[in-house]
C-alpha cells in the first residue's frame, strides 16, 4: 500500500495537504483536492481501520464475553447473535447484542 509521502509526491503537494484532503477536505482548495484525489485513485488507497483505531483510541466495537450459560441463555432471543469462537480455547461463544444492525 502506498504511503502518504507517495501520495504527496504524485499529487505535487505536501504530506500535510494530503492528510487534510483526507480528514477535512473542506479546508483544502478544490484544485488541490482534485490533485490529491487523482493521486489516491491512481495509486490505490483504502483506509486502514486498525491504524485509525490506534490513532483515535476508539474502535466503535464492543466485545462481551460470558461463561457458558446454556441452557439459561437463549441465543434465539431477538437481537442476540451467538458465534462460535475458538481463538482462545477458553471461550466457547461470543454473544453480541445487535442494535439495529444485521
Amino acid at each position: 500500500m502506498p504511503t502518504i509521502e507517495q501520495f504527496a509526491i504524485a499529487a505535487g503537494v505536501s504530506t500535510a495537504t494530503v492528510s487534510r484532503a483526507l480528514s477535512n477536505p473542506k479546508i483544502v482548495r478544490e484544485p488541490t483536492r482534485r490533485k490529491v484525489q487523482e493521486a489516491i485513485r491512481k495509486l490505490g488507497y483504502s483506509p486502514n481501520a486498525a491504524a485509525k483505531s490506534l490513532r483515535t483510541l476508539r474502535t466503535g466495537k464492543l466485545l462481551v464475553t460470558v461463561p457458558d450459560c446454556e441452557p439459561a441463555c437463549n441465543s434465539d432471543q431477538a437481537g442476540v447473535r451467538t458465534e462460535p469462537w475458538t481463538g482462545l480455547g477458553c471461550i466457547s461463544e461470543v454473544r453480541a447484542v445487535l442494535h439495529g444492525t444485521a
